[in-house]
């Protein structure tokens, strides 16, 4: 994956902050609260659930010995972002990522699928400056396969997304991440548009959580990682019977992605 920029996103403490995640402590979104200004019990929001949701690596977990992990940590070395010294104030590194905006990037994906997340796990690079998020993902219907990849309903599969937090030997929990890119929450339903990795793996170019009757866009402006119009936020609430009517006519009639990065 390349990288335009490299940004430091530094959030005082008591305007945003996931607790007690962000203090060096796990969470996960059900246990996610805010501390903003007296409101210390509300509900979270959905920036707050994606932290959560994102799992965790430990900045000098040992290296793996398994040779199917190393291949796959492989891919996301030579990148040097997760930096070892940050700033005390630093809760969040964020870089821009090249690629296209497209809400429904069918013509991109080798397989398009729903599926409920089983497990999720974080990992860093072999040279320990990359991290990425690895979610397993139990497939309940599959909408898209490309030829040569077999996955049918009842198959498990692993999802990778450039990013997650890392956790320092002080015990700060430090979230990497692409701008406007979430993360997928455990237990809940997706849709998801996928792209063949390598070492057995499927990039995830983008998701919808379809949990319950209305979609959620795991992308966009439900991530933490900056502000702005996203393409995927039209979908936000849509009920699922519609939103499933447009993913399948976008997968019979597929348009090119919009490139707007190099």
């Amino acid at each position: 994956m390349r990288f335009r920029t490299l940004s430091i996103l530094i959030v005082p403490i008591g305007l945003y902050l996931v607790a007690p995640a962000a203090i060096g402590q796990e969470t996960t979104p059900e246990k996610a609260t805010t501390m903003r200004h007296g409101a210390s019990h509300a509900p979270p929001t959905p920036k707050e659930l994606d932290d959560a949701a994102t799992p965790i690596v430990d900045l000098e977990a040992p290296a793996p010995t398994d040779e199917a992990r190393i291949a796959k940590s492989k891919r996301y070395d030579r990148q040097a972002v997760v930096q070892p010294n940050l700033a005390p104030s630093a809760v969040a590194v964020v870089v821009s990522g090249s690629g296209g905006d497209s809400d429904l990037p069918a013509a991109d994906s080798d397989l398009v699928v729903e599926g409920t997340v089983t497990a999720s796990e974080a990992f860093l690079s072999n040279d320990r400056g990359s991290v990425y998020s690895e979610f397993t993902v139990h497939v309940t219907d599959t909408l898209k396969v490309a030829p040569g990849i077999k996955v049918h309903a009842g198959d498990t599969i692993a999802a990778e997304r450039w990013g997650g937090r890392v956790r320092y030997p002080n015990g700060r929990i430090v979230r990497y991440g692409v701008a406007g890119l979430g993360s997928l929450r455990e237990g809940r339903k997706y849709l998801l548009f996928l792209a063949a990795a390598g070492a057995g793996n499927y990039r995830i170019l983008t998701a919808y959580d379809v949990h319950g009757s209305d979609v959620r866009a795991v992308d966009g402006s439900n991530a933490r990682t900056r502000p702005g119009n996203w393409s995927a936020d039209k979908h936000n609430g849509q009920k699922y019977g519609a939103f499933r009517a447009d993913v399948d006519a976008e997968i019979k009639n597929p348009h090119p992605v919009k490139r707007f990065l190099p």
